[in-house]
């Protein structure tokens, strides 16, 4: 069956839940599960139509109860901790890293990112050599549009997580990609440098500033670009180039990441099957199996052929 519920099935964010958590990988989650680093609510991250909205944090369900009155939630840590624990993720030897890896401020569907990546490429160029050899980690909807540009004309080598919000492999090739580096940049306060830090990278809140225009639905009202701005005057400081503590970033991230929240396998195990009880669940689970026996019954002829004759007679029966 196909998920249900569309955060789930971000960066392969709901299979990681399932392997941890020995959960059957043919059932849809019985969640919704916030996917990204967030300075404050959304709506898409909040569903009244789920069993339970999970967290990464206490701090956030918190500001999630708050704006959405009578919302189910529960705070569980964010999945990358999930994925680090099921590789059992361990950093490679001091010896054995170098040069960084860019995180790019980047698009999404709804919200488009305006940066002067020219700009962008001639500082990582005058950075010290200490920071080479450098590669560049562009997210898909932006390489679509031709952004990373500037920065293969500089020479660098440019990657991607995966070339859609939907591949599985997004925040394994994010280890894969991140993993073997010294250093991790971004111009944007995003998950991406919460990550980095939790995998042992010194991560620097270094580049130009961008702006963003808006076309979100659910959030119409809302100054993208002021609450980037309100971001980063919480956060920059500890993400200083080149300036920063290592064991204060792991601090931030380790608390932005939820890891005082990460539950067993067999404890979060439990929880999902006690949540597949529950009436929204088994709702969408009931639609589903009619919808795969009108299915099947379509595949055979003859038992199609009884199938309809039979709704005929019932339907003259109540006429």
């Amino acid at each position: 069956m196909q998920e249900f519920y569309a955060s789930t099935t971000y960066y392969g964010i709901g299979e990681i839940i399932k392997r941890y958590a020995s959960f059957p990988l043919f059932l849809p989650c019985p969640i919704a599960i916030q996917h990204g680093w967030n300075a404050a609510p959304t709506k898409h991250d909040a569903r009244f139509d789920v069993p339970e909205n999970w967290y990464w944090s206490a701090l956030i369900e918190k500001k999630y109860h708050q704006e959405f009155n009578g919302l189910s939630t529960r705070s569980v840590g964010a999945p990358f901790l999930y994925l680090l624990k099921l590789i059992k993720y361990s950093p490679l030897q001091e010896s054995q890293r170098s040069g960084s890896i860019v995180f790019p401020s980047h698009s999404s569907k709804y919200i488009k990112m305006e940066c002067d990546f020219e700009e962008y490429a001639d500082m990582l160029c005058n950075l010290p050599d200490e920071y080479k050899p450098i590669t560049i980690c562009m997210y898909h909807l932006d390489q679509e549009k031709g952004l990373d540009k500037p920065f293969l004309d500089k020479g660098f080598e440019v990657v991607n997580n995966g070339n859609s919000i939907y591949d599985v492999d997004f925040l394994n090739n994010f280890i894969a990609n991140t993993r073997g580096k010294k250093y991790a940049f971004s111009n944007q306060m995003s998950s991406a440098l919460l990550f980095a830090s939790i995998m042992g990278l010194s991560s620097f809140f270094y580049g130009p500033h961008f702006q963003t225009d808006c076309k979100d639905p659910n959030n119409e009202h809302m100054d993208y670009t002021q609450y980037h701005r309100d971001w980063e005057a919480k956060y920059a400081d500890y993400f200083k180039f080149n300036n920063c503590n290592i064991e204060e970033q792991k601090m931030i991230a380790s608390i932005e990441l939820g890891e005082e929240h990460i539950l067993s396998p067999l404890k979060m195990n439990l929880i999902l099957w006690w949540l597949t009880l529950n009436k929204l669940y088994l709702k969408l689970i009931a639609l589903e199996v009619k919808k795969s026996i009108k299915s099947l019954i379509k595949k055979i002829p003859f038992v199609h052929k009884v199938y309809v004759k039979t709704m005929k007679i019932t339907s003259k029966n109540y006429i």
